[in-house]
This record gives C-alpha cells, structure tokens and sequence, in this order.
C-alpha cells in the first residue's frame, strides 16, 4: 500500500484465527507464524483459492483506488480510518535522523 500510494479496506471478522483471540490489537500486531498478506487481481481470485484450497485462508479486504485505509474490527465497529500517506509518515519519520 506505501509503494503504491493506494488504500485498503479491511475487515478482521474475515480473518482466520484461533477461537481464544478475541481483540483487534492480537489481529493486526501479533507477529503469528507463516500469516500473509496476499493482493490477488479480482480475475485471478478464483484460480488463487482453489490453489489454497488445504489452507487457512481469510478474504479480509480489498485495495482501493484512493488513498483511504479503513479497518473493521471483530464486533463490526471501524476501528481505524485514516490516510496511506499519514501511516506512511508515521512509519519513515522516526527513521529520518
């Protein structure tokens, strides 16, 4: 999404998870193993989860054309909407020194 300059929609209800985690926080910072994050071109969505078919596999959102970033918590309340490019920042500004 940095790179790109686009956004994302998200939805964490859609994400694969073990039954005991309940809060957003554990979701988006947990650092679990072998957990990806994968942008497939609509067009190949199809072919992209009969290859995954075994597998844990949660469509948690879409990339937008804009430069929104929202994310939908577990209890179905938006729990973050804000802008690529101020997360961006946020991210490369303690590096400038």
């Amino acid at each position: 999404a940095f790179a790109g300059g686009l956004g994302m929609r998200l939805d964490l209800r859609h994400m694969p998870r073990a039954a005991q985690i309940t809060r957003d926080d554990t979701l988006l910072f947990s650092e679990t193993a072998s957990r990806f994050v994968v942008t497939v071109p609509p067009a190949h969505r199809g072919t992209f989860m009969g290859l995954l078919k075994d597998c844990s596999v949660g469509e948690v959102g879409v990339v937008l054309s804009t430069s929104e970033f929202v994310v939908t918590g577990l209890e179905g309340y938006e729990i973050i909407r804000t802008d690529i490019e101020q997360l961006k920042e946020a991210w490369q500004r303690p590096l400038r020194w």
